[in-house]
């Protein structure tokens, strides 16, 4: 039993994430499903999962350059059959193929999996679902050298996506983009070089 309070970390990060520097939260261990199939084929399943009115299946979101955060249910049971949040993300259409990324917080994966797959097999358009539970890492960055430090430590290759990246040198943080706005880039691996 300590003698003394331990808890002493909670004021010196809140100050670290607001005023001078930045936290890195390690967020892996969230869930990662995908969806393919057609475009078409795949709105119909988000349709049966996603509370009604909800942006994530419009044509907004499926340009791939927003995220949009939703609530998932059990197929025909709004308002009562609510799973939890997630995270839908569209990929840019290749070759008239849809891909969505699906992030869900672990305790209620395998309950998504389920109700996906349930709900693929009533869409019946060859809608696939992939689980990349263990396959993506991710890192959040709060703080106001947040993006500072991403300019450090990502590497972007040439073409469109390096000029967006050096469009964004400057930003004083975040805030001053778009809720949800994604940016797809080419990353070098600085191991390879």
């Amino acid at each position: 039993m300590p003698i003394t309070p331990t808890d002493k970390s909670f004021r010196p990060t809140y100050r670290a994430s607001h005023h001078a520097g930045l936290i890195a939260f390690d967020a892996s261990y969230f869930a990662t499903l995908f969806l393919h199939g057609t475009e078409t084929a795949i709105r119909k399943l988000l349709a049966m999962v996603i509370e009604p009115g909800s942006p994530a299946s419009a044509k907004r979101y499926s340009s791939g350059k927003r995220s949009c955060e939703t609530l998932l249910y059990h197929r025909d049971a709004f308002p009562t059959g609510m799973i939890g949040p997630g995270l839908v993300l569209w990929r840019a259409q290749v070759e008239g193929a849809a891909q969505v990324m699906v992030r869900v917080h672990p305790a209620m994966a395998q309950e998504v999996w389920e109700e996906l797959h349930e709900c693929a097999g009533i869409v019946g358009e060859g809608v696939s679902i992939e689980d990349a539970r263990f396959e993506i890492g991710a890192i959040d960055l709060f703080g106001p050298i947040a993006t500072e430090a991403l300019f450090a430590i990502l590497k972007v290759g040439k073409g469109a996506s390096s000029k967006i990246w050096n469009q964004l040198r400057g930003l004083s943080g975040p805030t001053n983009l778009p809720l949800g706005a994604v940016l797809d880039l080419d990353l070098c691996d600085p191991r390879i070089e």
